[in-house]
């Protein structure tokens, strides 16, 4: 029975990339003009028939209402071609590494420009659920609040943990910013390992927002996420790395950029359970 798959998040370039590298016979050149393409010259030295199905989606995928369509089929070339040929694991094993992971488990969606932007808005959003439940009664009145109101009502917000001190919501909003730099991460809880993929939103099949309501921030369908193993050891800052004595401009910057790593290690470092995966392709199967 053929595996059907609904894909999320798939990085094109990437899948033709190592296409490319699995498949001896994708086409040597593409010559494209005006939107047609024409195909100058081909040599099969792949699998039967691998090099023409492959071409034919290099050639025409630059018709966008094609483009999708043959790239899942791209991709199903691609994963049957490296469990084939033993290229992938299930979970990350470091005592037998391959060149590929494939991990499946419910999905965390983590979006950390909304998370800022959340935190940045904490206090209006907490006020505004405060003030609809205390004027509930009182919807089709015209009377406004004064300012001192306003002031006093989202004292009771605090109260009810409905508002943070402004200087926090600064401090950690741009802590939060120099972390994580508004990144889209997708995390997955398998045997103890939680592996995280960060993800280009250009490369989702969807909104960011449209995946998170079809599937919720933390999914209860099953996703498959597959890419390449990034960070997985423990390892200490290299040696070259740091300043040795001299005062020269170039190893003040290697100074900054070590200081840097220490301080994003601190604060947004990988945790020990944590691995990093570089994401091809996240889906479900029908």
């Amino acid at each position: 029975m053929a595996k059907i798959r609904n894909f999320i998040y798939m990085n094109e370039q990437k899948l033709r990339s190592f296409n490319a590298q699995l498949f001896e016979g994708v086409t040597e050149k593409v010559v494209s003009s005006s939107g047609e393409h024409t195909q100058e010259s081909e040599e099969q030295r792949g699998p039967l028939g691998s090099g023409r199905v492959l071409a034919d989606i290099i050639r025409k995928s630059s018709n966008y209402s094609d483009h999708k369509f043959l790239d899942d089929y791209a991709y199903s070339l691609f994963e049957q071609r490296i469990w084939a040929d033993d290229l992938v694991s299930e979970g990350y094993e470091p005592e037998n590494a391959r060149p590929f992971v494939s991990v499946s488990g419910r999905m965390l969606f983590g979006d950390n420009k909304r998370t800022r932007e959340l935190l940045n808005s904490f206090n209006e959003i907490g006020l505004s659920f405060h003030l609809i439940e205390k004027l509930q009664g009182e919807m089709n009145s015209t009377k406004r609040m004064s300012k001192s109101e306003k002031i006093s009502e989202a004292k009771n917000a605090a109260g009810k943990g409905l508002q943070f001190n402004e200087d926090y919501v600064e401090a950690i909003s741009t802590l939060f910013e120099f972390g994580f730099s508004d990144t889209l991460e997708a995390k997955i809880a398998a045997d103890g390992v939680l592996y995280s993929a960060p993800i280009k939103r250009e490369s989702l099949r969807d909104s960011e927002v449209e995946v998170i309501q079809r599937y919720s921030r933390i999914s209860e369908k099953t996703f498959t996420l597959v890419g390449s193993v990034t960070q997985a050891e423990e390892i200490e800052s290299p040696v070259e790395f740091g300043a040795s004595g001299a005062a020269t401009l170039r190893e003040q910057i290697l100074g900054f950029a070590n200081a840097m790593r220490e301080i994003e290690d601190n604060f947004f470092g990988r945790a020990g359970n944590e691995i990093i995966v570089d994401p091809i392709a996240i889906y479900t199967s029908l």
